[in-house]
């Protein structure tokens, strides 16, 4: 029988109460990821007032990780950043290699047309005001009718 040990077994009883200090501890620490959480929601709502976002935010609660964009121009947006303390990421599928029949015209767009921020990286109150600006003054190179 593949349930039963095959060595005598006593079953030993664990207490997994925390102590008030553990409570205190994952308390303040949940306190400190709702406020991270806070403040990239409130940055991915403010990037998505410039432009449209690829990833529809509906009923569920995001993390806001990142934001998923369409340029008109991948390479012209990377090259912006150049003189910016700004960093665009190409995504998936811009680094995997192909088969033929895998690379239908979606994947293409995925791969040539779509960039994304992580919002991490832009929590301080200055780096985010400068990626809105970049994104603001770069508003040309972003496909802005691409709301999903």
């Amino acid at each position: 029988d593949l349930d039963r040990p095959s060595l005598p077994y006593k079953e030993v009883p664990i207490n997994f109460t925390m102590t008030p200090l553990q409570k205190k501890y994952i308390q303040k620490e949940m306190q400190k990821f709702r406020y991270i959480v806070d403040k990239k929601a409130k940055l991915f709502q403010a990037l998505s007032s410039i432009i449209p976002s690829a990833i529809p935010i509906n009923d569920i609660t995001p993390s806001y990780t990142n934001f998923l964009f369409k340029t008109k121009d991948k390479k012209a947006a990377l090259d912006a950043t150049i003189k910016h303390p700004i960093r665009l990421r190409e995504t998936w599928p811009a680094f995997q290699p192909y088969w033929d029949s895998q690379y239908s015209p979606e994947i293409k767009e995925l791969k040539d047309r779509y960039l994304l921020v992580t919002l991490a990286q832009y929590l301080d109150q200055e780096l985010q005001h400068k990626l809105l600006n970049f994104f603001d003054e770069h508003k040309n190179l972003f496909d802005t009718a691409a709301a999903v």
